[in-house]
């Protein structure tokens, strides 16, 4: 019985019975073929085995940070001090590869994993797929219990975002211990993933309708051999599609590395076969997106996703990246006389400004667009209705910047560029306060309207002609000849004073 377990073992052994990694079937090469031929040649019936034992399995996952190391290779009993954290809500399958009752089992069970490497053990028929489910809980465990003999493949089918996916791997239940001296009838496995951070960032500063701002999405390449990488975004529907010249990532070609597909609003990253040849595990790919707000609106949310393929699992990864948020507002100008009475006509600008000694002054970059609301475009001049408003829209907030709080030092001012006739035009830089505000905790909303007004006045012009009708301009023509007489008269009678 002890040749019959220690040939057995051997085959274990060749079946890579290993849990340290997140492959978990990474046996050292050179032990795996001796101990492959060993068994070959060997006439193993897994004598020693106790049919009244029932079998379990129970995978302890882990997810290691991007400084721990693996760790002690498993030997299918329970360890303690294994790296990395407990990872709950990873999903698992099990698939019964062979049932292992004969010689003949055990045999073609050796040969089964010999002739497969990692990337090829999904593509194995099953005896039986899905003989088992289940899900990580209470520190990463999950056990299945009331297993039959034979040799398992491990599927992992879901796990937590952010998470690259396990490879599945394969396992002996039950299986020996490492003097080949016993039989392990409840088998421990410690497989392990890594994280995948993805990230997503907004540089829109200033940004009005109109005006460019900029999209960059940070992901991470995850470790194994990648069949497909892609980064996409589908930008709200208030957002101007890009054109492909506008989409680009850093560092690698356009055509050659990537491609650029554009569909309405979604946008797409797709790496090309060489390009995906260029990718690193743990070199993050950075790509950028330019766009504009193509109409005036509050509130624009955004994120974008990674989907990858790493040869480890079934189906495509798709994880997404944080949201990003920007904000915009409107400011109703009102324009009145010294009787608050509404004066068409007159036209603003917004300009940057800051306080500066005491006094705003204004910073250089021009005019600034906008929605006015009477010429309904974007424009950067504004200009009075008939009932002397008008609402500029669009204005980027002055509290919240590159998707986070600001406190910034320079700011919008309103200028007047020209007063109604018969006016004086305002010529001081006229502040205003436009805030994000109150935002709903879960989309970010703004609970309410995001606006501010403001009322210029304006002075008459001290050189317009009072609108006295025909006898008032005679009189004041009479005036002016008795006066251009008086003075006339004068003239003379100094001269002849001389």
């Amino acid at each position: 019985m002890a040749i019959a377990l220690k040939k057995t073992a051997a085959i274990a052994i060749a079946a890579g019975l290993t849990f340290a990694g997140s492959a978990g079937i990474a046996a050292q090469d050179a032990m795996a073929q001796d101990a492959a031929q060993a068994a070959h040649t060997s006439n193993v019936t897994g004598a020693g085995i106790d049919s009244n034992k029932t079998l379990s399995l129970t995978l302890h996952k882990k997810k290691l940070s991007s400084t721990e190391q693996p760790g002690a290779q498993a030997n299918g009993q329970e360890m303690q001090g294994v790296p990395g954290s407990g990872l709950d809500g990873v999903e698992y399958k099990l698939d019964l590869i062979k049932s292992l009752n004969t010689d003949q089992d055990w045999q073609e069970a050796a040969k089964t994993y010999k002739d497969n490497k990692t990337a090829d053990i999904l593509k194995i028929t099953p005896e039986k797929a899905d003989v088992a489910t289940g899900t990580t809980a209470n520190g990463g465990d999950v056990k299945f219990e009331n297993l039959k003999r034979g040799l398992y493949r491990v599927v992992e089918t879901k796990a937590p975002a952010g998470v690259v996916p396990g490879a599945p791997f394969l396992v002996y239940v039950p299986m020996t211990n490492q003097d080949g001296t016993d039989w392990i009838y409840d088998v421990h496995a410690y497989p392990k993933n890594t994280e995948n951070t993805v990230t997503k960032e907004v540089k829109d500063e200033w940004a009005n309708v109109g005006d460019e701002y900029t999209y960059t999405l940070t992901t991470g390449v995850p470790t194994g051999t990648l069949t497909k990488y892609i980064v996409r975004d589908v930008l709200n529907e208030k957002l101007e599609a890009p054109k492909p010249e506008n989409v680009t990532v850093e560092g690698y070609t356009v055509n050659a590395d990537y491609q650029v597909n554009i569909d309405g609003q979604k946008v797409e990253v797709k790496f090309t076969a060489e390009g995906l040849k260029k990718l690193q595990a743990g070199v993050p790919v950075k790509t950028t997106i330019k766009t504009k707000t193509k109409e005036a609106v509050q509130h624009i949310p955004n994120e974008g996703t990674l989907i990858y393929n790493n040869g480890s699992s079934e189906h495509d990864t798709e994880q997404p990246t944080n949201k990003v948020h920007s904000y915009w507002g409107n400011l109703k100008v009102t324009k009145t006389n010294e009787e608050k009475k509404p004066l068409p006509g007159a036209e603003f600008a917004l300009v940057g400004c800051k306080a500066e000694g005491g006094k705003l002054v204004e910073l250089e970059g021009g005019n600034r667009n906008a929605m006015s609301s009477t010429a309904n475009k974007v424009t950067n001049v504004f200009k009075t209705g008939d009932d002397g408003t008008v609402t500029i829209s669009g204005i980027h907030v002055e509290d919240f910047e590159n998707n986070s709080e600001a406190d910034p030092k320079t700011d919008f001012c309103l200028k007047e560029t020209k007063a109604p006739a018969g006016y004086i035009a305002n010529d001081a830089l006229i502040p205003f306060e436009l805030k994000r505000g109150e935002v709903d905790q879960n989309t970010k909303a703004p609970v309410k309207t995001i606006e501010a007004a403001v009322e210029v006045k304006n002075q008459k012009s001290p050189n317009t002609l009072p609108s006295t009708g025909g006898m008032g301009i005679l009189i004041v023509a009479l005036a002016g000849l008795a006066i251009i007489g008086g003075g006339v008269y004068t003239a003379r009678r100094n001269s002849r004073t001389a």
